[in-house]
């Protein structure tokens, strides 16, 4: 995913660059980084939706929140993110 992507390109580009140009260049080099992606990142259309969809509206009271909760995938779902979280910050 593109957390660990920004980990690894991250971590392996800050000791070169604080021993080039010294650590605030680690902030610049970053945040430029940033700046760069958010433009192309707005500077790509959002696609088109068609025009003969219809989406049926439900009101957040209408669903069945207690079986969603409860149901073993969402709670598997659950378990794997909060493990793989934890791995990585603990890690980091």
């Amino acid at each position: 995913t593109g957390f660990n992507i920004g980990n690894v390109v991250g971590l392996l580009a800050t000791p070169p660059l604080i021993a080039l140009i010294g650590w605030p260049a680690v902030f610049y080099a970053f945040g430029l980084a940033g700046i760069v992606w958010v433009a192309a990142w707005l500077a790509i259309p959002a696609p088109k939706e068609p025009k003969n969809m219809v989406v049926p509206r439900v009101r957040l009271y209408e669903l069945p929140w207690r079986a969603f909760v409860r149901s073993r995938v969402v709670l598997g779902v659950c378990g794997a993110h909060f493990a793989d979280s934890f791995g990585k910050f603990t890690i980091l």
